[in-house]
């Protein structure tokens, strides 16, 4: 199902970012037997039903690029601002690298997917 090569690209990623994936209400990571891993996304408040299709993983990068833009979003979620990180400014943008950081400094292949976050 997966090479060596993709399981430890994709473990890297759940290693680091175990904390935020164990504590975020927002999405969930499963592994299926049939599939493979499974990022579960759109979960809703109540917990009871997905509003996104879930997305079956085969590399650490897809992973890393989710994870990334829930953060952002979380950033900018707290400063009462739209969803849409096109239109982030220079201070949440910022925020947002800022808070990126101890992870991508684990993550250092994937630093380039902050920059695609505000992207066109």
């Amino acid at each position: 199902m997966y090479t060596q090569e993709q399981n430890r690209e994709i473990e890297k990623v759940m290693n680091a970012f175990a904390d935020y994936i164990r504590d975020t209400p927002r999405f969930d990571l499963l592994w299926s037997d049939k599939v493979g891993y499974v990022f579960l996304d759109g979960i809703s408040e109540e917990q009871d039903d997905f509003c996104m299709a879930p997305i079956i993983l085969r590399d650490g990068e897809t992973l890393c690029e989710e994870i990334i833009y829930h953060i952002a979003c979380d950033v900018v979620e707290e400063k009462g601002k739209s969803h849409d990180l096109r239109l982030c400014g220079p201070e949440e943008r910022e925020e947002i690298q800022k808070r990126l950081l101890p992870y991508l400094r684990q993550l250092p292949e994937y630093e380039h997917l902050v920059e695609e976050l505000f992207e066109d």
